[in-house]
């Protein structure tokens, strides 16, 4: 190459040389360093200087780690807070021989995971738990004891479950709970019944049995009665009423196991009678009598005093004429006139009217004596009035009865009246003076109820009579 080659090949070098640092120091941002740039040479074969920044060069981008951390929420299928924690790694560019901050940043090296995931259910139930569900009904056969009938047992019918992570698997089915009956199996059963739940003294107590689904069946009874009985429904005479009784009645069932029922009945004393402790009916008798000079009057119960009470209700007039005043809420026959059809008020020959309380059971009496049984002697009837007596509220019907004359009912009947009401009348005697026996009313009043006894006796006319009367508490 000549010189002049060489001369302007070198002057071209250092002018692009110099256009260049022209450029960097008038547009770039960062200043040229002394070590970066070289001074131009004119020598032929040396470059000008690049910039960089550290060891990254010009318009390169690199990530550094730094003390901050990232971090991923993950999905978990059944619930939780699982979490996949990097660390932060930031992104940087050289502009220039500037270090800049892209704005990017991206998951480094991967660090422990925090937090977990739920393990696997099936609708809230753990992961390996087991459970039913009812699906439907099963039934099974029962035979009835002490007979060829049946019966179905309805139960449950329960499939079992397990959760196999998250899955509902069926391991099979089984038998629930007994949930009801198809059909009624004859219950072993022995019934025992009095013909009479309150025998009268002296009546004739009859055991009543019916059985179903037993055998061997036999009766054992208080008064000492014993037998055995038929399967069929039977009714036997244990014994007469004299003390309150019971009776056990024993069979077996197919499972040879005792059944038995126990019956008792309690018996109603006669009017002359008291039960004693054990129940027995043991012949009342009257030790003294006590007249009762007050009414209303609580009658004391019968013991072993012998204490019975009465009080004169009537005084007796002997066989006369009638007269004396009559009794307009009562019509009978007219024996003044004996022709005459007309019924008319009769004669009263006394009225009374008494109130008591029994205070246990207790013979009432209408008497012509005071300590006996005696007849009562009239001319012609009694009308005998039962009422309970008025606690302050509206009064108590009252029931009447007559005895005496049958010629003393109106004519062509069997009754007289009484305020407008037909009362039937017992006869004693077809006319004149009837003899009464005397009256047991014990049936017509009950223990510890106040009660109102009225009596009158009364004359239809012509002559007339009347015997002592007392009302006895025996």
């Amino acid at each position: 190459m000549n010189f002049l080659t060489r001369y302007f090949r070198q002057i071209a070098i250092f002018s692009v040389t110099l256009l260049v640092l022209g450029f960097y120091q008038n547009c770039s941002k960062i200043a040229v360093k002394d070590n970066q740039v070289s001074s131009a040479s004119n020598a032929v074969g040396q470059s000008v200087a690049v910039t960089t920044c550290g060891t990254h060069a010009d318009g390169s981008t690199w990530s550094e780690v730094s003390s901050d951390i990232l971090t991923s929420a993950q999905a978990c299928s059944f619930g939780g807070d699982l979490a996949y924690n990097y660390k932060k790694m930031i992104e940087y560019n050289c502009v220039n021989g500037a270090t800049q901050l892209t704005g990017n940043v991206s998951q480094g090296e991967m660090l422990p995971s925090t937090g977990s995931c739920s393990a696997p259910t099936c609708a809230g139930r753990a992961q390996g738990s087991v459970w039913s569900v009812v699906n439907g009904t099963l039934s099974s056969t029962k035979a009835c004891p002490s007979s060829t009938a049946t019966v179905q047992n309805i139960f449950e019918n329960l499939d079992n479950y397990k959760c196999d992570q998250g899955n509902s698997i069926k391991t099979g089915s089984v038998q629930g709970n007994q949930i009801g009956t198809q059909g009624v199996c004859p219950a072993p059963m022995i019934t025992a019944v009095f013909d009479s739940s309150a025998p009268k003294q002296g009546d004739s107590v009859k055991l009543i049995v019916t059985t179903s689904a037993v055998s061997a069946v036999n009766y054992t009874c208080s008064t000492g009665s014993t037998g055995s009985l038929a399967l069929t429904p039977s009714t036997t005479v244990v014994g007469t009423a004299s003390s309150d009784m019971s009776c056990t009645v024993v069979g077996t069932n197919s499972d040879n196991k005792s059944v038995s029922v126990t019956v008792s009945t309690s018996v109603v004393c006669s009017a002359d009678s008291i039960k004693d402790a054990n129940g027995v009916c043991q012949q009342f008798k009257c030790k003294t009598f006590l007249a009762i000079d007050r009414f209303p009057f609580d009658v004391p119960g019968r013991d072993s005093s012998g204490t019975c009470y009465y009080t004169k209700i009537f005084s007796a007039i002997t066989n006369s004429a009638s007269r004396g005043s009559r009794d307009y809420t009562v019509l009978s026959r007219d024996h003044d006139n004996p022709s005459s059809a007309n019924a008319i008020a009769p004669y009263v020959l006394g009225q009374s009217s008494t109130q008591f309380r029994l205070l246990a059971a207790r013979g009432v009496k209408l008497s012509g004596s005071s300590e006996a049984l005696a007849p009562i002697l009239v001319d012609n009837y009694i009308l005998v009035g039962q009422q309970v007596a008025s606690s302050g509220g509206a009064a108590a019907a009252i029931s009447y009865k007559s005895y005496g004359t049958s010629d003393a009912t109106i004519k062509n009947t069997n009754y007289v009246l009484k305020n407008n009401v037909q009362i039937p009348l017992t006869p004693f005697a077809s006319a004149g003076t009837a003899t009464v026996a005397a009256l047991l009313m014990t049936q017509d009043f009950a223990v510890n109820q106040s009660y109102v006894l009225s009596v009158d006796a009364l004359d239809c006319g012509g002559s007339r009579e009347l015997s002592d009367v007392y009302l006895v508490f025996q």
